[in-house]
């Protein structure tokens, strides 16, 4: 019956372990841009948007919930072994769709003293690049952040931007 217990008590722990998955370290932070108007720096958790009068800075927090999701989805994907950049497979036979103006994106993200930005120009992933199913993983992470951003109290009184591209 002892034996019982301490299965019982061992089984809760490891259960309840595994809710966290992994611990955000304290110096984990990221910078995310969308190439055009909007970036985000979780370190300073200043949003800036960009105006035909100049950029403007908005104070957005994120919470520990929404730092470790981001940080879980980081360490799922293994952002720090993906490559500088994604680039055209221009030697493939497959038709290449080129898009004017065109933003690059980019994600970098720093744990401790390692760092790695990652730029992507998402209309690439309907073109042959390389790493593809990285670039998909990028993606998935690059729509996380900016999904946690948008849905903030403090996102929805930030102004559109009145900047036009064509």
């Amino acid at each position: 019956m002892k034996y019982l217990f301490l299965l019982l008590i061992l089984a809760l722990l490891c259960c309840s372990n595994t809710q966290n998955k992994f611990d955000v370290p304290s110096r984990f932070y990221f910078k995310i841009s969308d190439g055009a108007n909007d970036s985000y720096n979780s370190q300073t958790a200043l949003f800036k948007r960009r105006y035909s009068n100049g950029a403007k800075s908005y104070e957005i927090s994120l919470n520990d919930a929404e730092r470790r999701m981001i940080y879980n989805l980081y360490q799922e994907i293994h952002f720090q072994n993906f490559p500088k950049e994604f680039e055209i497979e221009w030697n493939d036979t497959d038709p290449v769709t080129v898009v004017i103006p065109s933003f690059d994106t980019s994600i970098e993200i720093c744990e401790n003293d390692s760092c790695n930005k990652v730029i992507l120009n998402l209309i690439d992933l309907e073109n042959p690049i390389n790493d593809k199913e990285k670039a998909l993983q990028y993606k998935r992470l690059y729509d996380k952040i900016w999904q946690i951003i948008i849905n903030k109290e403090e996102y929805t009184d930030i102004p559109d931007s009145d900047c036009i591209y064509l």
